[in-house]
């Protein structure tokens, strides 16, 4: 049987987005990406534009297979590039998709309970599979993924897991920040990131904490603290595909949170024994 993953009853996670780049199709424009949207029907009735993301792809040491030669075309119409954000009717859930990108968010709100993995990666491979059938069948192409991505957004507001900057290496496994006090200054804030490699070139843990304000509270400071793992989808690799890909990136980042936490910080999140 497989290990439990951690588990939390009240964490810090606000948002979590499960993603997978592809090759730009050179058919697919803006206004199949607006046909799209009135399949989805009336749960998803608010929609936006958004700028377009770059195809970006983990590279490791001189291995240059990363760079597809979808990312060679991305000049495919001569309508201005878009990304367009598709959310639903109670705003749990957001879609955003643009020519080489799709990305499923699930939004936490107060007074909804935490959804679990399980359930946005279901839906978000049948949202995948859904847009896989409009393709078949509007274009007559297919979907060649070649990235996937998963991300985790944790804020970590004062007063929560800590009340002053001293309180700060209080909050993770080991030390994140220097002094509070130096002579004639005091630490006010700080932004970190560090980089891992997952497994032997499998992919890539990407880890940022920054010390910030609330966007509608400005007054109440925070900690924000993002992981995200993004790796190659190979369907000629047994293990490599899109699916599995996803539950490593969600393995390592579950597992990471937990080590890199404190044992008073995941007992206020309530942590599952």
């Amino acid at each position: 049987m497989a290990e439990r993953s951690p588990d939390f009853r009240a964490p810090p996670v606000i948002e979590r987005v499960l993603g997978v780049q592809f090759d730009p199709i050179p058919s697919l424009s803006n206004a199949h990406l607006g046909a799209f949207w009135c399949t989805l029907g009336d749960d998803w009735p608010k929609v936006n534009d958004a700028a377009p993301m770059p195809q970006e792809f983990e590279r490791f040491g001189k291995d240059q297979i990363w760079m597809r030669l979808g990312e060679t075309r991305l000049n495919i119409t001569t309508a201005p590039a878009a990304r367009v954000q598709i959310r639903n009717r109670a705003e749990n859930r957001m879609i955003q998709l643009q020519n080489g990108r799709f990305y499923y968010n699930w939004i936490g709100k107060a007074g909804i309970p935490y959804e679990r993995y399980p359930v946005i990666r279901g839906e978000f491979l049948q949202m995948v599979g859904q847009f896989r059938q409009f393709l078949d069948q509007r274009l007559a192409t297919s979907l060649h993924a070649n990235q996937w991505e998963i991300a985790y957004v944790n804020q970590l507001p004062v007063g929560t897991v800590w009340k002053t900057p001293s309180d700060w290496n209080e909050v993770f496994a080991s030390p994140i920040a220097l002094p509070t006090q130096l002579p004639n200054s005091r630490l006010e804030g700080f932004d970190c990131e560090w980089r891992y490699e997952i497994g032997s070139q499998r992919g890539r843990l990407r880890i940022e904490l920054r010390h910030g304000r609330e966007e509608r509270d400005p007054s109440r400071e925070l900690l924000v603290f993002n992981l995200m793992t993004r790796g190659r989808v190979d369907p000629d690799r047994d293990g490599w595909d899109l699916a599995s890909g996803l539950d490593l990136g969600h393995d390592t980042i579950v597992n990471s949170f937990t080590q890199l936490t404190s044992d008073r910080a995941r007992r206020i999140w309530e942590e599952y024994r």
